[in-house]
């Protein structure tokens, strides 16, 4: 996938904390992202897994969790690697109504992962 393309469909999740061992640990070793860079304030930064590259920036409480999308290009190998990681799956891989097969991971920080195929 061209850089330019991949960038375009990263989103920003509004209220990560970062760089908190806590939520650094279940980003990098339950979900599977590498952090791609950390600006030296620490207050913005990526993470990355195979072509999704999400985009965090630290913010003050109070703040609602953000909702993100992400396309995975197996759902279902997704789905096994993050269960099988202690991932923590809110809502099951299913089939849903609107032809994708999905399902729901919260962050510690509760900001939710919506994973889906086609």
């Amino acid at each position: 996938m061209p850089e330019s393309s991949r960038h375009r469909s990263a989103r920003q999740c509004r209220s990560f904390r970062w760089p908190t061992s806590s939520a650094r640990n279940n980003t990098t070793d339950t979900l599977g992202f590498e952090v791609a860079w950390l600006y030296p304030t620490k207050d913005i930064g990526a993470v990355i897994r195979r072509k999704v590259t999400i985009f965090f920036r630290k913010r003050q409480p109070p703040f609602e969790p953000a909702a993100q999308r992400v396309l995975a290009e197996d759902v279902d190998v997704a789905y096994h690697e993050m269960k099988s990681s202690g991932t923590n799956i809110v809502d099951p891989l299913e089939d849903k109504p609107w032809r994708f097969r999905q399902f729901i991971v919260e962050h510690l920080d509760g900001n939710r992962f919506y994973i889906h195929g086609g």
